[in-house]
């Protein structure tokens, strides 16, 4: 008798393959069941492996990819201490370096105390600040440097007043902004003859 399988398949002889009988818990007899033979149960069947999916897994379990050869590791040298550093490098160094005296010079002011003033709401601040003189608003069309392009939009809000205008004849209803526009219209005529003549 060979020893028994994951399932539980003795075999006796070359041909013959049993369960042999067992006790269940409740106490009672488990017959002995026969074994066809060539039957390999499913926990008797060996997983299918090759040497790609071999080397695949022990890939995944190494911390390195394949063909990666970690550096050698250089003892008694701080980390980031390397010849060459980056910009951000030497910028961060330079912050730490700022932070630090200012919290060396800091420290000797936060041994005297300080009187608290409370700090005005922001409400009270734009009542209590004087106004500024306002300097005049730039012109809306302010000169650019070419007359040509100052014609070229003139001539185009004029065209999109004239269209305006034929639709108020037709009937069709307009927006406050568009009336507007038709009657800026000689104001517009006036600049445009005005950048003409120049």
């Amino acid at each position: 008798m060979s020893t028994p399988t994951l399932s539980g398949i003795v075999t006796k002889a070359a041909d013959q393959s049993i369960v042999p009988a067992s006790r269940r818990p409740d106490g009672t007899l488990r017959k002995e069941i026969k074994i066809r033979p060539g039957y390999t149960p499913p926990e008797d069947v060996a997983k299918y492996s090759n040497d790609r999916l071999e080397t695949s897994r022990v890939v995944a379990k190494s911390e390195y990819p394949v063909g990666y050869t970690p550096p050698a590791e250089k003892k008694d040298e701080p980390v980031g201490s390397g010849t060459k550093k980056s910009k951000s490098q030497k910028k961060n160094e330079r912050r730490k370096a700022k932070r630090a005296e200012e919290a060396d010079g800091s420290e000797g002011e936060r041994d005297v105390p300080a009187v608290m003033v409370p700090k005005p709401k922001k409400e009270e601040a734009k009542a209590s600040a004087p106004v500024p003189a306002l300097a005049p608003a730039p012109a809306q069309d302010s000169a650019p440097a070419d007359p040509q392009k100052k014609i070229k939009a003139l001539e185009k809000k004029l065209r999109q007043a004239e269209q305006l205008k034929e639709k108020q004849a037709k009937g069709e209803p307009l927006l406050p902004e568009q009336m507007e526009k038709i009657d800026k219209m000689a104001d517009l005529e006036e600049e445009l003859r005005k950048l003409k003549v120049q």
